[in-house]
């Protein structure tokens, strides 16, 4: 008789363990069904915003670029400036060599 009675003890304790448990399961799912929708929402959100980061970034890297092109440009035409310059420069100090020598020459023939 006290077999019996703590067979059924066990007995209940055992259904009462797996009722729990299924209970406990079901919970979770539950939950895992409340959450798991503010988790994708969250992510998504987190994911936009890197993207919408990473196209400002490329955004800012196109004017970087856009500017290094505009500024190597502008100094390929002062070199090309300066080197004009500097032919015309020194094609002005060889006219001016040439009178000086003319001058020179014109002054011997007078004396």
């Amino acid at each position: 008789m006290n077999n019996d009675r703590l067979s059924k003890t066990v007995d209940d304790q055992a259904a009462e363990i797996a009722k729990l448990k299924k209970s406990s399961s079901e919970g979770r799912e539950a939950l895992m069904g409340e959450v798991r929708p503010l988790v994708e929402r969250e992510f998504e959100e987190r994911l936009a915003r890197k993207e919408k980061d990473l196209a400002a970034e490329r955004e800012a890297v196109k004017k970087v670029r856009l500017e290094l092109a505009q500024l190597q440009d502008r100094a390929k035409k002062s070199s090309e400036m300066e080197k004009l310059l500097l032919e015309e420069q020194d094609s002005l100090r060889k006219e001016i060599d040439s009178l000086k020598l003319e001058r020179k020459n014109h002054q011997a023939e007078l004396e």
